[in-house]
């Protein structure tokens, strides 16, 4: 079975304040499906029923009341390749350099 509660972080432009912490209250508690939110400096985290509302929804909340959400780059299946591929070499070998008398040790 889906898990219905979704959490997820949006990354604003600018920082919050309390007073934009009052505009969000007003704005997502005033749409069926938003549980929670809370702020900390530019990120928003959002705890909400995703059968009832959509993250493509909230954005658009947000962006009506005149914030804007910084664009996250996604992320390629072959980037990934290479972080995955950099962090295990880095395991294994260390970040020191490769010498051949201590590659069997």
């Amino acid at each position: 079975m889906e898990d219905y509660i979704k959490i997820n972080t949006i990354e604003l432009t600018k920082n919050l304040t309390r007073e934009d912490y009052q505009i969000f209250s007003r704005v997502l508690y005033s749409k069926k499906g938003i549980i929670k939110f809370s702020t900390n400096e530019n990120i928003l985290r959002l705890e909400f029923n995703s059968y009832l509302i959509a993250l493509n929804e909230i954005q658009d909340l947000i962006t009506g009341v005149g914030y804007t959400i910084k664009e996250t780059k996604k992320i390629n299946r072959l980037q990934k390749f290479i972080q995955n591929l950099s962090k295990t070499n880095q395991e294994s070998f260390g970040s020191g350099k490769l010498e051949c008398c201590k590659l069997n040790e």
